[in-house]
């Protein structure tokens, strides 16, 4: 069959599609748990890896969860991005695994941080100063980590790397990518916005001295070359030069019914104030914790407040969406 030029120049169209879009191959998933101790934090970090791998995987138990997974299993090769996840307070490195899987399946490594001191088994730094500033140096530690790991490093494309975030850890990615937030904001603004009470009471706790102590040493990493904010904290970065040096993609997702971080405070704030322009969604009747993967029913009830989204609201159908989209951000931006 005689090609013609534009026929030609077409199958050129669809082979670029076909790589800037990710790789097209459905992967089987390998999953290992690595971990390195943090001197400063005097504390070992724990960290859950999802990556692409032709051998066999088979449903496994991971904590109360089942995954079809390959434990301990070879990354597939190639130039592969890096997806780093950081959770929310009081949360888990389990607390997005869905979207790690998915983006596991298009080809990246995915690693998710348990942040030290600020999870489900050791929430005790949650609101203060010290975990500010240790929870962007948690994912910088966790990307040194993957860099030096045999079978991951050299598969990892240093220049495909970026981080996912969901409420403070929306905070820690803004951080990486160049946000200096100042907790004096804090006072000032839990003095003027009282309907703003669920984040300000998290904050309560401190004291007048430590909330004085102000501006956060930048944190910016300069690997990280894209982030994605799902219900993000918005208050600390309030100052004029503090989104100044944000210059990556972002996209940020806000939730219309968030009771924790409020409308217009937060995510909006944030839209409004970057300097760059952001990709900017409101999730329709979505609630704080629907970007958490969607809860077995038969753990809802222990879980409690994380497993529920306002009437009405299809957790599952949006994840799916969701996902979709984040793999279509990364893949354009990387």
């Amino acid at each position: 069959m005689k090609l013609t030029i534009r026929s030609l120049i077409v199958l050129l169209l669809i082979f670029q599609a076909g790589t800037i879009y990710g790789e097209q191959k459905n992967y089987n998933i390998g999953l290992q748990r690595i971990s390195t101790f943090i001197q400063s934090e005097d504390v070992e970090m724990h960290i859950m890896v999802w990556y692409p791998t032709s051998e066999h995987a088979k449903i496994t138990k991971i904590g109360p969860y089942e995954m079809e997974v390959a434990k301990s299993a070879t990354v597939e090769p190639g130039s592969r991005g890096l997806i780093l996840i950081s959770h929310g307070d009081g949360g888990s490195h389990l607390n997005h695994r869905d979207t790690a899987i998915y983006l596991a399946k298009m080809g990246y490594i995915v690693a998710a941080v348990l942040h030290p001191h600020n999870n489900f088994l050791d929430n005790s730094e949650e609101g203060t100063f010290k975990n500010l500033i240790n929870r962007p140096d948690e994912i910088s530690k966790a990307i040194d980590l993957l860099l030096s790991q045999p079978g991951f490093k050299e598969n990892i494309n240093v220049n495909r790397i970026a981080v996912i975030g969901h409420s403070a850890g929306a905070y820690t990615a803004l951080a990486l990518a160049g946000g200096i937030p100042n907790m004096a904001n804090i006072r000032e603004h839990c003095n003027k916005h009282h309907d703003d009470s669920t984040f300000c009471n998290i904050f309560r706790v401190l004291s007048q001295q430590e909330l004085g102590e102000g501006l956060i040493k930048s944190t910016r990493d300069p690997r990280i070359k894209a982030a994605v904010l799902m219900a993000p904290v918005g208050v600390l970065f309030d100052d004029d030069q503090s989104l100044v040096k944000v210059n990556i993609p972002i996209r940020i997702y806000r939730a219309e019914k968030d009771d924790i971080l409020r409308y217009p405070y937060h995510a909006e704030f944030l839209q409004k104030k970057l300097l760059i322009e952001s990709e900017y969604i409101v999730v329709k009747n979505a609630g704080h914790y629907s970007f958490i993967t969607p809860i077995p029913d038969r753990m809802k009830d222990k879980v409690g407040k994380v497993a529920n989204d306002p009437n009405g609201f299809d957790r599952v159908q949006f994840h799916e969406a969701m996902n979709k989209e984040i793999a279509d951000f990364l893949s354009r931006l990387l």
